[in-house]
């Protein structure tokens, strides 16, 4: 998945010079990054393909950090000397010690589709104290799982800069994804 990802933007680049910034995710796992190959196979699929290491976004669940936090912290700090970006999946939902976040080399927290379902209730104070700590933190923040009008407008008014989700747009294919591509080149807008 890592190297058809990085292939994929390689060629998203080439086809759509006007987004060159464009960024892929990919999501990984604890056993994925506790292989001791995966730092180098990460590189290896960055050289191969050409892409600046800032346009790969290696997504990490929280639960990652539980099992030997120094081992994880040691294994995100090498790949952050490659020049990838680093994100948190589902924050909020493992340990989230804000001690801990502050020691992780990371770029990003995505906050979990639970709380953003919850909208319009005391989560709504979960969702600001993640974006204020964020902020705090300088890494962005992303809203998972946002299916409707009303939960985006209430993340604006929560100061919520990112989300993704069904309102959006359902998940696309790579030839959707050059659809839509190819509709923003000819109305110039920033592509991220």
């Amino acid at each position: 998945a890592l190297d058809e990802a990085c292939r994929q933007l390689a060629a998203w680049r080439c086809n759509f010079p006007m987004a060159p910034d464009l960024t892929v995710s990919v999501n990984v796992s604890g056993r994925q990054l506790e292989h001791d190959h995966f730092v180098t196979d990460v590189g290896d699929a960055l050289r191969a393909t050409g892409i600046p290491p800032a346009l790969l976004i290696l997504e990490i669940t929280e639960s990652f950090f539980i099992r030997d936090f120094q081992a994880a912290v040691g294994r995100l700090t090498a790949l952050k000397r490659l020049g990838v970006r680093l994100a948190i999946d589902d924050f909020g939902t493992g340990f989230s010690s804000l001690f801990s976040l502050s020691r992780l080399p990371v770029d990003t927290v995505k906050i979990d589709k639970a709380f953003i379902d919850g909208l319009g209730t005391r989560y709504d104070a979960v969702v600001s104290a993640v974006v204020t700590m964020g902020n705090a933190f300088d890494l962005e923040v992303v809203a998972e799982g946002i299916e409707h009008r009303s939960q985006k407008d209430r993340l604006v008014e929560l100061g919520c800069r990112y989300a993704q989700g069904f309102y959006f747009s359902m998940p696309l294919t790579a030839a959707d994804v050059e659809v839509v591509l190819q509709r923003m080149s000819k109305a110039p807008l920033s592509v991220r």
